[in-house]
């Protein structure tokens, strides 16, 4: 119980430290602090002289606990998970590094993108890493006669809304945001910020396509009440996060609208991950019975 204690306490660190970066370049204070890393403005309790400043501080202060958590969870959950628990570090030492980086460089484009990417991943890896070590998480088998579990679904719905995640950053940073101004229509053309748009409105119809798909094969899991209802979960969560992408462009970017667009994206990938592990620690081979030598 401590382990999924501390694993849970670093998810829920990943997640506000992945809510307050959106909220920091919705606001434009990436660079609150200046170009200097890991200090702020020279000082390492700067003088909160503007907004920017305090929310990129802020931010900065959040990292460093959520690092301390995910090293622990990471570390305490070896023995267990070796292979969760090593992506989760391996993970951790990057996004520190690329935070570093996107700072020195004055947040370009290609690297804030890589440094939400990691995050996103390091959340994902997390959430899996909690399912594993649930008590009831060794191999069970669904139900017999039963429909087979989607496990498929749920793997290409989680990892097409972590490329959308990725895609949306991509639009955030290059300024592309409002490259479409029509909360709706949106065709690409020769300039890059209106197609990059146009492929990320088109990969939300994508992700909420295969959520649909993967909510109605697990709707008929009698035997799974849990994966019903983070399938049903799931497809409310990406109407929601629809909805608020038309919002973003209706309310032109309003920082708090396009945090919370971030918000319930990644809502959204931790209950597939959740989905996704159950199910395949459902149908993960068990180890056949020892048989006593007569």
């Amino acid at each position: 119980m401590a382990q999924r204690a501390l694993t849970a306490s670093a998810i829920v660190g990943v997640f506000l430290l992945m809510v307050l970066g959106g909220l920091v370049s919705a606001t434009g204070s990436g660079l609150g602090c200046g170009d200097e890393w890991p200090r702020c403005n020279s000082r390492w309790i700067p003088s909160f002289d503007s907004p920017e400043v305090f929310w990129e501080w802020l931010h900065r202060l959040v990292a460093a606990i959520t690092g301390l958590l995910v090293l622990g969870a990471g570390l305490v959950a070896w023995r267990r998970s070796p292979a969760l628990a090593a992506g989760a570090l391996v993970l951790l030492a990057v996004q520190v590094v690329l935070g570093a980086i996107t700072v020195r460089l004055e947040l370009p484009p290609a690297v804030s993108t890589a440094h939400l990417a990691v995050g996103t991943a390091l959340f994902a890896v997390l959430i899996a890493l909690f399912v594993v070590q649930s008590p009831s998480a060794s191999p069970t088998p669904a139900a017999a006669g039963g429909p087979p579990l989607p496990l498929g679904l749920l793997g290409a719905a989680a990892l097409a809304t972590f490329l959308q995640m990725v895609l949306g950053a991509y639009v955030r940073h290059i300024g592309a945001g409002l490259a479409c101004p029509h909360p709706i229509v949106c065709w690409p053309s020769e300039y890059l910020s209106v197609t990059v748009h146009f492929l990320h409105r088109l990969m939300a119809l994508v992700v909420l396509g295969l959520v649909h798909a993967a909510a109605v094969r697990l709707r008929r899991l009698a035997g799974e009440p849990g994966l019903r209802r983070a399938g049903l979960l799931a497809l409310v969560l990406v109407v929601v996060q629809i909805g608020l992408g038309i919002l973003s462009v209706q309310t032109l970017l309003q920082p708090h609208v396009t945090t919370t667009h971030l918000a319930v994206a990644l809502l959204l990938l931790g209950t597939l991950v959740y989905a996704y592990t159950h199910a395949a620690l459902r149908t993960r081979p068990q180890p056949a019975p020892l048989r006593a030598e007569l």
